[in-house]
């Protein structure tokens, strides 16, 4: 929502005590209680995204047999940043495919998530993500480049409201993989990560925190409380 639907939408859940707003992230959720003029209290925003894969599906969509070929997604992001990139993937020469939001059917992203060695991840601010959530259901391990400063401006734009806090990755853990925040770090960080592969297991963060089950029964404890 922009501010006048937002400020709308608060009227009510200040109005009605079971009336809650439901955002996708703990971002999100920061934004509106801390960085926007809505006086929102804590129990007022309710945290709960999408699952994006069955329990049931998520086993056996991860093949020990992959090629050593990265897997480079990006959206809206300078292009100045993909070529430093994809230029320092050319210097180890190591193999990679773009994925260009927009311009990419989705079961060809998830073939490639499950059959690539590891994924540079370059995004613009997200609300959850569920592009970069699909590829680490394949259990693909990640380099999350996360400019939040970029996300910041895109956010502080939107709302027309300065120091607005951003990030283009909602849910992660070190079990996924590495996240910088710059071009020096990832250079730095680069050689650390793909000696510790085998140890990142992405498919393990989303069968625990994203999957439909979990999600569901997470929304009706909710509702519940909400009840009461």
């Amino acid at each position: 929502f922009n501010i006048e639907y937002q400020s709308k939408l608060v009227e009510y859940v200040k109005k009605y005590e079971n009336i809650k707003i439901l955002v996708a992230s703990e971002a999100s959720k920061n934004n509106l209680i801390n960085e926007l003029p809505f006086m929102l209290k804590h129990n007022d925003v309710i945290v709960c995204p999408s699952g994006v894969i069955s329990s049931r599906k998520i086993e056996g969509k991860v093949s020990d047999l992959r090629n050593e070929k990265c897997l480079v997604y990006y959206k809206n992001r300078p292009k100045e940043q993909l070529e430093q990139v994809l230029k320092f993937l050319e210097l180890k020469n190591i193999e990679f495919e773009i994925f260009e939001y927009g311009k990419y059917k989705n079961k060809k992203l998830k073939k490639a998530a499950k059959t690539f060695k590891f994924g540079i991840y370059l995004s613009r601010i997200e609300s959850q993500g569920f592009a970069v959530q699909e590829i680490m259901s394949m259990n693909l391990p990640l380099i999350i480049w996360d400019d939040m400063d970029i996300a910041s401006k895109a956010i502080s734009q939107y709302y027309n409201k300065p120091q607005i806090t951003g990030t283009s990755i909602t849910y992660w853990s070190d079990k996924c993989g590495i996240k910088v925040y710059d071009f020096s770090e990832l250079e730095k960080e680069f050689g650390l990560f793909i000696s510790n592969l085998e140890n990142y297991k992405p498919q393990n963060f989303i069968l625990e925190n994203l999957t439909y089950e979990y999600i569901r029964n997470y929304l009706v404890d909710e509702f519940i409380k909400i009840k009461k």
